[in-house]
């Protein structure tokens, strides 16, 4: 039996959640828009709501899930579905909700994830939208050009464009429907092309605060706290940073530490044969080998020589002959 036929176990749900993990990014919520819409095609007289930290989220963000029930919970829910987290940490406080549900579902396309569903459809490919995609072609749904725009706008924001990532042949299939049926420039420039002007200090104080180690090679960076707060930056405004500082020459690795809340978000990127997937991992985050994080409550100065020390172990490890300078 495919994977996808558990969804018919759905059939006998009364009360469905929908959960997507701490501080959605576009994938997380457009899966949840999508999934939301193809389950109540699908499924009669149930109850079907989302549930994620909406608090942070800027206009463009919440715009995914306009005239749906948001955090709207109801008693009883029977079927918890996980979109987009590889572990039940990132559920944050929503966690309970899937922990007590009699059917217990993780839908995700991390690497890392640890399967904690009692069905897990977890698939290496570019998003969660792309698995999404791949069950409604298994039902022979017919896609909306509203839906296909929210799938487009989770591939592409999850890959920044198609350069980063598991892309497939179906990532490109859905970016070639994409492109002849919904206006494709307009949601790259919503949600790619669309820094505000916090944003751009938050980049220049990255920039500023830029650390190399072995020629290059390794870059670590940081943003203070104390920025944060005076700019009363959101999560959100750190998009895109850390593929900016990823893209500097001769770089294998990168490190970004984002203040979030009172811990910190530590953000991590991986060229070639270099993981860090694994570094998120053991330290309770997830991710891709390229693409990766981690929340931490050590101190900013304790982060930043863990991190050096784990990058320098994969560097090792893959560059044998590689003499190294400290």
């Amino acid at each position: 039996m495919h994977n996808y036929e558990l969804i018919s176990s759905l059939t006998d749900a009364k009360n469905i959640c929908i959960i997507g993990h701490l501080n959605a990014d576009t994938d997380a919520l457009c899966s949840m828009y999508c999934l939301r819409e193809f389950l109540i095609s699908r499924l009669q007289n149930v109850n079907i709501v989302l549930a994620t930290d909406t608090d942070s989220l800027q206009s463009n963000y919440l715009a995914i899930l306009e005239n749906t029930p948001i955090n709207a919970l109801i008693d009883d829910i029977d079927t918890a579905i996980s979109i987009d987290c590889p572990n039940i940490g990132r559920l944050g406080k929503f966690s309970n909700i899937f922990t007590q549900a009699k059917t217990k579902i993780v839908i995700d396309h991390h690497q890392t994830n640890n399967y904690f569903g009692d069905i897990n459809i977890v698939e290496n490919n570019s998003s969660s939208c792309e698995i999404i995609y791949n069950i409604m072609k298994f039902y022979n749904y017919e896609i909306s050009n509203e839906i296909l725009g929210r799938l487009y706008a989770g591939i592409i924001t999850d890959t920044m464009n198609f350069t980063v990532g598991e892309l497939t042949d179906t990532t490109f299939e859905i970016a070639s429907l994409a492109s002849k049926r919904v206006d494709t420039q307009s949601i790259y420039d919503n949600f790619l092309n669309h820094h505000s002007a916090t944003n751009m200090k938050l980049l220049a104080e990255a920039i500023n605060n830029i650390k190399s180690f072995n020629d290059g090679k390794i870059i670590i960076s940081y943003i203070r706290p104390k920025l944060v707060k005076k700019l009363k930056a959101s999560f959100d405004e750190y998009t895109g940073i850390i593929n900016r500082l990823s893209s500097i020459q001769n770089n294998f690795m990168t490190c970004l530490i984002e203040p979030k809340d009172n811990i910190f978000y530590v953000s991590l990127r991986g060229k070639r044969s270099y993981n860090v997937g694994e570094i998120a991992k053991k330290y309770g985050g997830g991710g891709h080998a390229g693409a990766a994080a981690f929340d931490s409550n050590l101190s900013l100065k304790k982060i930043k020589k863990l991190i050096l020390n784990e990058f320098t172990k994969i560097l090792k490890s893959t560059n044998k002959n590689y003499k190294f300078k400290f």
